[in-house]
């Protein structure tokens, strides 16, 4: 008995204690549990915070390698400006050169030009000195021409069968502000006693052009000399007669003349025995 009062009066002293004990352990518990919540917080916001870590050493590592990458573009594009600005300066030196040999270039082709200057020029005065020798030398060859064939022509009349009667060099007519100038005329009469009148133009050169010039010229011989119609022969005589022109010549009624023989000498002697021939619209 007195054990279990013993007993029970333990108990109820423990009673307390275990009470008070319960209540220590339920604060504990309590306390316990905060710490354990904290501390899962504590683990999520380290668990966030490595994940946050993470996703920034990604980034981290995105950033640097597109730094690397830029680095990289910018060093190659450093390299090309390089290379580049070497192949301007090249270009420079190049274009200077070419610039230097344009300048002399241009130099010698300001000079090559003052030379094609002056010997323009000096052709200009070749020309015309040139043309001055032409002129005086046909001049020269003209009277020439002129001074060997007219004085013949009475000579080979006489030597064709006409008796001379009269004969005129050099014969110039004037009438109303015009003038005709005649080489040689020469005034005989043929075999039968008809009167001829020889009318003779001397050429250096002949030329077809000259068979209707002469025609012109001897209309107007009849206007200055009335007497002179239809008994005219019409003479053109010169150094050099193309045989072409003496078939002109045979059909126009004109009298061929160059020289040969021992002075001058007729090509087509054949119109003398066609008739007599007028001088307007015959020749």
């Amino acid at each position: 008995m007195e054990r279990l009062e013993r007993v029970e009066r333990l108990l109820a002293e423990l009673y307390p204690q275990v009470k008070e004990a319960r209540k220590d352990l339920e604060l504990l518990k309590d306390i316990t549990s905060d710490l354990v919540m904290s501390i899962l917080e504590e683990r999520k916001r380290a668990a966030e915070e490595r994940k946050r870590a993470a996703e920034e050493r990604r980034r981290a590592a995105e950033e640097l390698q597109k730094i690397r990458e830029l680095r990289k573009s910018v060093s190659e594009l450093k390299a090309s400006i390089i290379s580049h600005e070497k192949q301007m300066e090249q270009k420079e030196k190049r274009l200077d050169r070419l610039e230097k040999q344009m300048e002399r270039k241009e130099k010698r082709s300001d000079r090559l030009e003052k030379r094609l200057e002056r010997m323009e020029k000096q052709a200009e005065k070749d020309r015309e000195w040139m043309r001055k020798k032409w002129g005086e030398m046909a001049q020269r060859l003209g009277t020439l021409t002129e001074d060997i064939f007219a004085p013949g022509i009475p000579y080979l009349a006489k030597s064709l069968g006409f008796r001379v009667k009269k004969r005129m060099l050099d014969v110039e007519y004037k009438k109303d502000g015009s003038s005709n100038q005649y080489d040689a005329i020469v005034v005989a009469e043929d075999e039968t006693g008809q009167e001829r009148v020889l009318v003779a133009e001397v050429k250096s050169r002949l030329r077809s052009e000259h068979f209707e010039e002469f025609r012109k010229k001897l209309e107007n011989l009849v206007a200055y000399e009335p007497a002179y119609r239809g008994k005219i022969l019409p003479v053109l005589a010169s150094l050099k007669i193309p045989e072409r022109l003496i078939e002109t010549a045979n059909r126009r009624g004109v009298l061929l003349v160059s020289m040969g023989g021992e002075y001058l000498e007729a090509l087509n002697p054949e119109v003398l025995r066609v008739g007599k021939k007028g001088a307007a619209g015959e020749t």
